[in-house]
């Protein structure tokens, strides 16, 4: 009798430490497309996340606890068990944690250009609902009394030095042509082009969350070739974990690829 109700108990402990990594799991999974299909705010999508790391971290370590005592005490028949919690509760929750960590470690801003000082304009896409410019000081004194668009710029230089404007051995209609190719090429959503003006507006969007960017192309005549100047600006949020700068560092290295074919 005895031993039957201490295997009750291992059993019970054992699957509820694998339905807390289960659950944690499922909270990890359906934040970002509950929030592309719009089943509810970014905010939520974000609480859910939270919880499935504490849930996740709860599960796994009821899983190491369990999986200890098991072994001390030759139970194991309910070793598997605890070894899955640990490994689906514990990867959840280091996941989410290194994803907060290294979202931490970018510059706070949402607003890339390869032209700090006249960056290509939006004419068709609207801007976002609130100023662009949202930039933290991040307890720095050497930014605590400057306006958000010269912080803007000053953490823009010092993470995004490289990103500069790609000159092309091509006409101005050549590049505009390769330009928007090469935009639905990644995947973009063309928004306008006006080859008069050497302007390409387009958004693009992530997969998970279905994040949308909004990508301005600017196409300038040179002595010899062409100018191409970008932009990418997040729709929300105040940083971007570098998704900007990624996009800019990738349509221009295609870019150059295909003027060379």
């Amino acid at each position: 009798m005895i031993q039957d109700l201490k295997s009750r108990r291992w059993r019970g402990v054992s699957a509820g430490s694998v339905l807390l990594a289960l659950l944690a799991l499922i909270l990890f999974a359906i934040p970002g497309p509950g929030y592309r299909v719009g089943l509810w705010p970014f905010g939520t999508a974000v609480e859910l996340m939270r919880w499935a790391f504490y849930i996740g971290a709860s599960g796994a370590a009821l899983g190491l606890l369990g999986l200890l005592l098991s072994l001390r005490q030759k139970r194991q028949m309910f070793v598997s068990r605890f070894v899955i919690a640990i490994l689906i509760g514990g990867g959840i929750s280091s996941s989410l944690y290194l994803m907060r960590a290294n979202a931490g470690s970018y510059v706070p801003i949402h607003d890339v250009t390869t032209d700090l000082v006249d960056p290509p304009s939006f004419t068709v896409i609207p801007p976002r609902v609130y100023d662009p410019y949202i930039v933290p000081d991040r307890g720095r004194a050497d930014l605590a009394s400057l306006d958000p668009k010269a912080r803007w710029r000053i953490y823009h230089k010092e993470a995004y030095g490289d990103i500069g404007p790609l000159y092309l051995n091509l006409d101005h209609d050549d590049t505009i042509r390769a330009a928007e190719a090469v935009a639905q090429d990644m995947g973009w959503k063309i928004v306008a082009v006006d080859p008069e003006q050497g302007r390409i507006e387009a958004t693009a969007q992530s997969t998970w969350f279905g994040f949308k960017d909004d990508v301005v192309i600017r196409v300038r005549e040179e002595t010899e070739g062409s100018r191409v100047d970008i932009r990418s600006v997040s729709r929300i949020g105040i940083g971007d974990i570098g998704a900007n700068a990624k996009r800019i560092r990738t349509y221009l290295s295609h870019l150059q690829n295909k003027a060379l074919q």
